[in-house]
C-alpha cells in the first residue's frame, strides 16, 4: 500500500492534498475498500508528521464524463457519487481530515482532446477551489 510514497516521501507541509479516485470508479473497486485505502494514507500522512491535515478532492462528475457513452456515464457517474458520500461520511468524523467541494462542469470545451482527461479549464477550477476550501477551512 502507497509503496511510492513510502519510498520516496514527500516533505512535511501543514497540509495534504490528495486528488484520486478515478481508477477505484474505473477499475470498480469496492467504495469500502477504496474508503479504507484513502483513510490508510491520510492515516501513514499524519502519523509520520507528514502533514498536519489531509484534504481529499471530490471525484469528477464522472457522469457528465462526454466521451462515455450511456448507460455507462450513468452507471460510473452513481459510482462516483457512492465514493464521495463514503469519503465525505468518513472524513466528518475526523478533525484532521476534510473534503473539498468542487463544482466544475464537464463538456468537450472543457476536458483534454481525449475526451476521458480533464482539460486546462478542469485543472484551473479544481485547484481554485482547493486554495480556498484550505484558506477559508484551516488557515
Amino acid at each position: 500500500m502507497h509503496e511510492l510514497l513510502r519510498a520516496a516521501p514527500p516533505p512535511a507541509a501543514d497540509v495534504a492534498v490528495v486528488i484520486t479516485g478515478v481508477n477505484d470508479v474505473v477499475d470498480q473497486v469496492p467504495v469500502r475498500r477504496a474508503l479504507a485505502h484513502r483513510a490508510a494514507l491520510a492515516d501513514w500522512l499524519l502519523g509520520q508528521a507528514l502533514a498536519r491535515h489531509v484534504v481529499f478532492a471530490p471525484l469528477p462528475p464522472m457522469h457528465q464524463f462526454p466521451l462515455l457513452p450511456e448507460p455507462l456515464r450513468s452507471v460510473v457517474g452513481a459510482d462516483a457519487r457512492r465514493h464521495d458520500q463514503a469519503l465525505a461520511r468518513w472524513a466528518a468524523t475526523r478533525s484532521d481530515v476534510s473534503v473539498a467541494t468542487i463544482a466544475v462542469a464537464l463538456t468537450p470545451e472543457t476536458m483534454a482532446s481525449d475526451g476521458f482527461h480533464p482539460g486546462e479549464p478542469v485543472y484551473r477550477a479544481c485547484g481554485e477551489a482547493l486554495g480556498l476550501h484550505v484558506a477559508r477551512h484551516l488557515a
